[in-house]
């Protein structure tokens, strides 16, 4: 055999090397993947969807569980029959807590209803962050969206800034707009953060402004121990707070309101400082003393 041809069969063994080595990671011998990463396929998909929706800070819909996933082999509608599976599974066996879906933010774990009276008991000594004046304000907003500041001072009867500027921090309220009126003052109106910690999917969820009226049985009692007194003397609920208040907050009273000692613009510069450095954390207590957390978990009661 020449020297020539000793070279030539040198080079096509060496190809035919390559070659089978190509066709050995073609096939089933893949490269192992990292720790992590054979630790994160091996995990079943519901068990992916249950420790993201536990983790996170906000409620979350499918297409957020997708795309935190970034798994190419699994569809939106994979997360969504999961996610209907999980929550008849914590519904069928009655634990401390359930699954929950809010209408239009997604889902989120909760407490149970059942539970209520134990976390009512877990948090008794926490002090109470929002007062009985700001309840009334945030409930004045969130019927009358979207309202003034004006509006609501007007209705209450006293200035409402620094009541204002709590709920701005604790993400309870916000502003949607200006008035197009003298002044062009701001608009507010609830948040997702409202609807999160009232457990409410949407506005249209809040209770009527009739079922707070009292019977008229239960006001000729009371005006009864009153001398002078009668039914006709108390206030109409849904009167004092909806429509016929609106009308009666414009013109020359409205510019008034807006120039007097609670300046727009101090509420204008709380908004910005808000927008700024809110803490989403904050907590928010609800009237009946229920605690409830964003990113902990509602407080169902």
């Amino acid at each position: 055999m020449s020297h020539m041809e000793d070279v030539e069969n040198i080079e096509v063994t060496e190809f035919d090397h390559y070659d089978s080595l190509d066709d050995e990671l073609a096939g089933d011998h893949q490269v192992p993947s990292p720790p992590k990463e054979r630790q994160l396929a091996s995990m079943r998909l519901e068990a992916k969807v249950e420790a993201i929706i536990f983790a996170s800070q906000r409620p979350l819909k499918a297409s957020d569980i997708l795309d935190i996933l970034g798994d190419p082999t699994v569809g939106e509608g994979d997360i969504q029959l999961t996610l209907d599976q999980l929550v008849t599974q914590y519904e069928d066996r009655s634990g401390g807590f359930r699954l929950h879906y809010l209408k239009r933010l997604g889902y989120q774990f909760q407490t149970s209803e059942s539970a209520g009276a134990i976390m009512e008991r877990m948090f008794a000594s926490r002090p109470r962050p929002i007062s009985r004046a700001a309840l009334e304000t945030l409930a004045i907003i969130a019927y009358r969206q979207p309202v003034t500041r004006a509006e609501v001072e007007f209705i209450r009867g006293v200035d409402a800034g620094s009541i204002f500027k709590t709920l701005l921090e604790r993400d309870l309220i916000k502003c949607v707009g200006r008035k197009e009126i003298v002044g062009r003052p701001m608009l507010f109106g609830t948040t997702d953060q409202f609807l999160t910690v009232f457990n409410l999917s949407s506005i249209k969820d809040l209770p009527p402004l009739e079922s707070f009226q009292p019977s008229r049985e239960m006001v000729q009692g009371a005006m009864a121990r009153i001398e002078g007194g009668s039914a006709d003397d108390l206030v109409d609920v849904e009167e004092y707070i909806a429509d016929n208040t609106r009308g009666e907050y414009d013109g020359d009273d409205l510019a008034a309101t807006l120039t007097g000692s609670h300046d727009q613009l101090d509420l204008d510069e709380s908004v910005a400082g808000v927008a700024d450095g809110a803490n989403e954390n904050s907590e928010v207590v609800v009237p009946d003393g229920d605690s409830l957390s964003p990113g902990g978990g509602d407080l169902d009661t």
